[in-house]
């Protein structure tokens, strides 16, 4: 059944396939019109994140896009950007203009915006809310951790979500290596003790389920601190237990009366909730590999140009004093694509 431009039904799999295959076919007679324009490089780059790759965002927000049709898509891309002679990855151009890319979008990181941005608000909801039931529900109980509560915990039960959405989104989450901070002893008395990151020995690492749980040993955080005599543990729990003591009066709780997910940022430490979508997906793309740049090492190996250069160096490139038609020559100089001559 096709919903709001997206085919929605019980074949989750197939519904998104139909999907991303009739926009593809929009896609290519957008690609058609636009090609006959006799744009510039940096002119072709704007009407795709414009004109062309909106029709994608709004199914995005709701439907996986597979990975075979995501090759299709950049090939695409790639091809209308160079008109069939490629001149460098797409991942570069992916890169903000401070970088030495286009500031072209992203299909995958947009896809992972969205999934964080859902996660987020779906963790900060009320939990009468029957969104916050129906993730709970597909994402399951893993150990004795249950639905969004994955969150906080370890990506050790990450690959046994059953949902491949909820699956995604949470991998898409482990990227910004979030810091969770309780708004109080009430919102976590319930999770598991193990797997927690909220309870790390002075290693940094979480607390493992042993294969048996005593009647004295903590399953919830609202068992601890155990206040038993040392000496009525066994084995492994006479380190474990006082560990957990240890580990739970050092918990970190958020200076409101809400969870916090504190994000790293250049800011520092910045609540997730306080960040706009374009600051995800910019985070996102910070976090990922850069691609390789061979024509940065042989500009400051043969004319000294000092790594520090470069943000001036785009800067002026990218001047609103420039036309498209020049900032796309000095940018492809600047990469020494055969195609400019240099």
């Amino acid at each position: 059944m096709l919903c709001l431009g997206s085919y929605v039904g019980n074949e989750r799999t197939e519904c998104n396939s139909k999907s991303f295959t009739e926009i593809q076919e929009k896609i290519k007679i957008k690609m058609t019109y636009w090609s006959g324009k006799h744009l510039s490089l940096k002119g072709r780059v704007r009407v795709l994140n414009i004109f062309i790759l909106s029709k994608l965002w709004s199914v995005l927000e709701s439907q996986d896009i597979p990975s075979n049709m995501l090759k299709d898509f950049n090939n695409l891309i790639s091809d209308f950007v160079w008109n069939d002679l490629h001149q460098a990855q797409l991942a570069h151009l992916h890169q903000k203009h401070i970088d030495g890319g286009l500031n072209l979008q992203d299909i995958e990181l947009k896809m992972k915006s969205y999934r964080i941005k859902w996660l987020r608000d779906l963790a900060l909801c009320d939990d009468s809310f029957v969104e916050k039931s129906l993730a709970n529900s597909l994402i399951g109980k893993h150990g004795k951790i249950v639905g969004l509560k994955i969150l906080n915990a370890s990506n050790v039960y990450d690959k046994q979500i059953s949902s491949p959405f909820y699956k995604n989104a949470v991998k898409a989450w482990r990227i910004l290596c979030i810091d969770f901070q309780p708004g109080s002893i009430a919102d976590i008395r319930r999770d598991w003790v193990y797997e927690s990151i909220l309870l790390k020995d002075d290693d940094g690492r979480v607390f493992k389920p042993p294969s048996f749980i005593p009647p004295y040993a903590p399953e919830f955080i609202y068992d601890l601190p155990i206040t038993n005599h040392p000496r009525e543990f066994r084995g492994r729990f006479k380190r474990l237990i006082p560990k957990m003591n240890l580990a739970f009066m050092k918990i970190k709780f958020s200076d409101s009366t809400k969870n916090e997910y504190l994000v790293q940022t250049n800011k520092g430490p910045t609540n997730i909730n306080c960040l706009r979508f374009g600051e995800i997906y910019d985070i996102l793309l910070k976090e990922r590999a850069s691609p390789r740049l061979p024509w940065k090492r042989k500009w400051e190996d043969e004319n000294a140009i000092l790594p520090t250069d470069w943000s001036s160096v785009w800067e002026n490139v990218h001047s609103p004093l420039l036309v498209n038609e020049v900032q796309s020559s000095l940018w492809e100089m600047l990469h020494r694509n055969f195609m400019c001559g240099y």
